[in-house]
């Protein structure tokens, strides 16, 4: 008689191993005020970019202008932040 076949590996341990020694980066949120209408906003920031600046353009959240956001992150903190009315 044959040896009846392992089980599976459970991968609930795997997972739980394996997220604490790769934990996926979050993104922070940083507001702003809109450079059009004043209002306070916010913008996800990715904590990956190190040392380069990162220029995004977001839409205000209640006027609908846009507006040009440059940042940079060294060490995981945010050095440099610009809010630009963009026209």
């Amino acid at each position: 008689m044959k040896n009846p076949p392992k089980p599976l590996e459970d991968i609930s341990k795997t997972k739980e191993k394996y997220s604490v020694r790769y934990k996926k980066p979050v993104p922070k949120e940083k507001e702003y005020k809109c450079q059009s209408c004043f209002q306070n906003n916010s913008v996800s920031i990715e904590m990956t970019f190190c040392s380069e600046t990162v220029d995004v353009i977001e839409d205000c959240t209640v006027c609908c202008n846009p507006n040009s956001i440059s940042y940079t992150i060294e060490n995981e903190k945010v050095v440099y932040f610009e809010v630009v009315k963009t026209y």
